[in-house]
């Protein structure tokens, strides 16, 4: 029974580092203070249906990406939110099932029980790594929207030398007139908080698949 509570201890943890990943950014685009000097944006938050521009006087302005006509990108936040929402339902289903465990400790169908529990934890698993890893697509759906070109950086040289390429990293660019620049682009606490509950999922689903409940 202690892998039980153990498993069941995860499932919580998972199922709360799902709902936070809900309130925080998923990527973010970033000019460092030494560089923001110049440049009129200091960083770019991009949550689920819109991303956030904060200049260096610390203005902000919400753009959705509708308006910013941005398809790629919004399909790829709606995807990866609609698969982490719906491995979000089974890793409370998988939740449930571990108390039923725990409460009705001498139930017949115990085989049953372990099934329906390990299934609805691995489809919970599954789900939520998926949303994960699509969401490393972000840079091509930016290229595919030439959001970076057009939008944020166009009036770098034609080849785009910042052009949304990776998903985390640093680029250090010069301007026309010859002025520094760095770009600092990363995923947000959101995403991480992902990775995260793919991980207690996984551990969960372990822990319950060898727990007896005899």
């Amino acid at each position: 029974m202690s892998k039980l509570k153990g498993g069941l201890a995860l499932s919580v943890l998972s199922i709360a580092l799902i709902a936070l990943s809900y309130s925080f950014w998923w990527y973010q685009i970033e000019v460092p203070t030494s560089s923001s000097a110049l440049h009129p944006v200091y960083k770019i938050q991009f949550s689920w249906v819109s991303y956030t521009t904060t200049d260096k006087d610390g203005q902000t302005s919400i753009t959705s990406y509708d308006k910013a006509d941005t398809t790629n990108v919004k399909t790829t936040f709606t995807t990866s939110l609609t698969l982490l929402t719906i491995g979000g339902g089974f890793a409370i289903g998988h939740l449930v099932m571990q108390i039923i465990g725990l409460a009705f400790k001498k139930m017949p169908s115990h085989m049953l029980w372990k099934v329906v529990a390990g299934l609805m934890g691995i489809a919970a698993t599954v789900l939520v790594a998926v949303s994960v890893l699509l969401f490393l697509q972000l840079p091509q759906a930016f290229q595919k929207d030439e959001w970076c070109k057009q939008i944020l950086l166009g009036y770098f040289d034609a080849d785009g030398l910042y052009n949304c390429a990776e998903f985390v990293g640093s680029k250090n660019l010069e301007d026309i007139l010859g002025r520094a620049w760095q770009f600092n682009y990363f995923p947000g606490a959101g995403w991480g908080l992902g990775v995260g509950a793919v991980l207690f999922c996984m551990l969960s689903v372990f822990m319950t698949l060898l727990a007896k409940r005899r």
